[in-house]
Formats: C-alpha cells, structure tokens, sequence
C-alpha cells in the first residue's frame, strides 16, 4: 500500500485526489492545507480511502493543530499522526481522543517514521502476495535515510 502525502491542495483538489484509484491511502497535511471545519469534517467523514490527519505543531502552534486533528479525529480519520515532541497534555489529550474514536495512532518525529510505522503494519500482507525482490528488502534502508 502506497501512502500519499497531500498538502498545499484546496478541498476541491483533495476530493479529487481521493477519487484516483491509484490513491490507495493518503496523509492530510492540516497544517499545509487551507480548509474550513466544515471541509475537514467532510474530508474524514466521507471517504473510503484510509486517511492519516497530521498537522505540525511547529507550522500552527500546538492549540491550533489539537484543534484540527481533534476535528479529523472525531469525524472517522483512521490514522492520527501524534509528534513525540508534543507535551504531555497534548498527548494525553489526543490519546484520548483517538481511543474513543477508534483512531489508530502513529507518533513520529520524521515523514519516513512515519511511512515506515504504516508499512511495518502491512509488511506480512506485502511478503505474503508479492514475490521476493531485492527492491523490496532496501525498502527500510531507504525509508530510514535522512531527510534533505
């Protein structure tokens, strides 16, 4: 299963996005994307793509990004990404929330944790349908390199 990333998209955009079939899952950058409450609840309420809300804390300011991702959150997103760099009320907080809404939680500090901590999940699915490659076994090597 690949991941894409969405950010600097309108909210027509994005549903347009989430109505390719090549998107099999995709990651909802609130911070990096200008939309109302209104189109957040509607992004998370009304899909049937799996949908990972995240919003950086240092793009938005901690109230801001609890604000959005608790609206995602409570609206059906499947994945909320929770940074380890969050204080310990946010995180208690956001636990919290993703525990009463069934919303699985992937805390991270970087984009390749975070795709690594999805892939991992999938990985006996991929090694059970797709044949041996040499391709796939640098797979984690090349998600670990840092970023730049």
């Amino acid at each position: 299963m690949i991941c894409t990333s969405i950010q600097h998209k309108t909210y027509e955009e994005i549903l347009a996005l989430l109505d390719d079939p090549w998107i099999e899952m995709a990651e909802i950058r609130l911070d990096r994307c200008k939309l109302s409450n209104e189109q957040i609840e509607d992004l998370f309420a009304n899909t049937d793509t799996p949908l990972i809300a995240t919003c950086r804390i240092a793009e938005v300011g901690a109230k801001e990004a609890e604000r959005r991702l608790g609206l995602a959150i409570r609206s059906g997103a499947r994945f909320a990404d929770l940074e380890i760099e969050a204080d310990v009320a946010f995180s208690k907080r956001f636990r919290q929330a993703c525990e009463e809404c069934g919303t699985e939680i992937i805390s991270t500090t970087s984009t390749a944790l975070r795709i690594w901590s999805i892939f991992s999940r999938y990985a006996t699915v991929v090694s059970a349908t797709v044949p041996t490659s040499p391709k796939l076994s640098l797979l984690p090597e090349m998600l670990m390199m840092p970023n730049g």
